[in-house]
């Protein structure tokens, strides 16, 4: 789909084709991550009232608590769940209302405290793997998790001596970035759970 028909958020101008009416319910992850922040974006953008917004700490979960009535899942399309999302009979995609967002920026970051033995592991989670390059950062090991806010928790208790988080993970749990990594621009589609009469 060209970018000239799909909004970016970031931009105070874009707007959506209608407004969802009623009471609906955002399934996101936890606070501080970019589905969070995409979500608050979304939930001023696309509805007449303000939707409750249900947290979550992965997106298999959040698919699963999506299933109900008038609950939205928010993908981003560098997941790889958005592929059994779309595949699965029992979602639909809410096409008018894909929107852009700039991502925050995203760190590789490290605990200045910690006296971890870990000094070869990173936790991340898996789509942004590629943005660490293994060898020059030193990383041999991957902790995998769901959120970076989760990646963010795993360097700050010691069992990783690294991980990729954004801004909010850095100030949260005291952790020093090592380098700005690649900024991205992420495409975010909305699903509801198909309702058979």
């Amino acid at each position: 789909m060209p970018s000239s028909i799909v909004p970016s958020l970031d931009n105070p101008n874009a707007s959506f084709p209608e407004k969802l009416k009623g009471k609906w319910t955002l399934v996101l992850l936890e606070e501080g991550t970019c589905c969070y922040r995409a979500g608050e974006s979304f939930a001023k953008d696309a509805f007449e009232d303000y939707p409750d917004i249900l947290e979550v700490p992965s997106f298999n979960e959040a698919a699963n608590l999506a299933q109900t009535s008038n609950h939205i899942l928010l993908i981003p399309h560098i997941h790889r769940i958005i592929g059994e999302i779309e595949a699965d009979v029992r979602w639909e995609s809410m096409g008018n209302f894909i929107f852009r967002l700039n991502n925050p920026p995203l760190h590789l970051a490290s605990n200045p405290t910690s006296n971890s033995d870990t000094t070869d592991s990173c936790a991340c989670i898996e789509p942004l793997k590629s943005l660490i390059k293994m060898e020059k950062d030193g990383i041999k090991n991957w902790i995998t998790t769901e959120t970076t806010q989760q990646a963010a928790r795993v360097c700050a208790s010691g069992e990783a001596e690294y991980c990729v988080t954004n801004e909010y993970g850095l100030k949260k749990y005291g952790l020093k970035s090592v380098r700005e990594l690649k900024k991205m621009e992420i495409c975010w589609h909305p699903y509801q759970a198909i309702k058979y009469n």
